[in-house]
């Protein structure tokens, strides 16, 4: 042991409330595993120093360490100054709670404008009368980095078309309605996101459900919309 090792007091309660301050910062050193991990030490060495059985008798760490458990909880958010780790539990706590963040949360824009570059529209249409389905301009998600809303309007009607029999009978006008519709996106770029898809939310149309390959639409159709349900809500590379 070298003369700047010193004796922390209460290892156990500093290390816990540690992990509470960056999992109230939205951090990722929540748990003893993800501390060892951020350490570059194994679960059991972290119990070692930090763990209940040291909390009445303290530990000694070495300075190095210490310097880099202030160092990753800083990384993560929670600011922590070395010589607070080796005050009385209930200074050390309250100097833990009445620091800022050690840095600012990343900003997100507000809306970043989509290369137009980056998205192709193609458009087919046979029978538009009978259904029509327009995909609006994706819009960048903030939750996800990387992702894409895309935006729907999905229209229903009833498409009527003149039919000359070949036997030689009268012309007349035939009427084509949907009674079940599948939709289908595929792509080989994208990929949507997990409960992203439309059918697979809980709060849907009940005529949606998500089949392999897309979502399925049962029912009569007369005049049907979907407007602005994201599908699918999120793509991802």
């Amino acid at each position: 042991m070298s003369g700047t090792d010193r004796r922390i007091t209460r290892p156990y309660s500093k290390l816990n409330r540690l992990c509470s301050e960056a999992a109230k910062r939205c951090g990722r050193l929540t748990t003893y595993k993800a501390v060892a991990q951020a350490l570059d030490l194994s679960p059991g060495r972290v119990t070692q120093m930090f763990g209940y059985p040291q909390e009445k008798e303290g530990t000694v760490i070495k300075a190095e360490t210490v310097g880099r458990l202030v160092a990753v909880f800083a990384h993560d958010r929670v600011t922590c100054e070395i010589e607070w780790l080796f005050l009385d539990y209930d200074d050390f706590a309250a100097r833990l709670a009445a620091a800022p963040d050690a840095r600012p949360a990343p900003s997100r824009p507000a809306a970043p404008d989509v290369p137009p570059a980056q998205w192709e529209r193609r458009e087919a249409t046979v029978l538009p009368d009978l259904v029509e389905l327009r995909l609006h301009p994706p819009r960048p998600g903030n939750e996800v980095a990387g992702t894409y809303y895309v935006d729907a309007t999905l229209l229903f009607g009833t498409a009527r078309r003149d039919y000359e029999p070949e036997d030689g009978s009268e012309p007349r006008t035939v009427a084509i309605a949907l009674k079940h519709a599948q939709l289908a996106m595929a792509s080989e770029g994208w990929r949507p996101l997990k409960d992203s898809m439309i059918g697979e939310r809980d709060n849907e149309a009940e005529q949606f459900r998500r089949v392999s390959g897309g979502a399925t639409s049962s029912g009569r159709w007369s005049r049907g919309s979907w407007t602005a349900i994201p599908w699918p809500a999120a793509l991802s590379r």
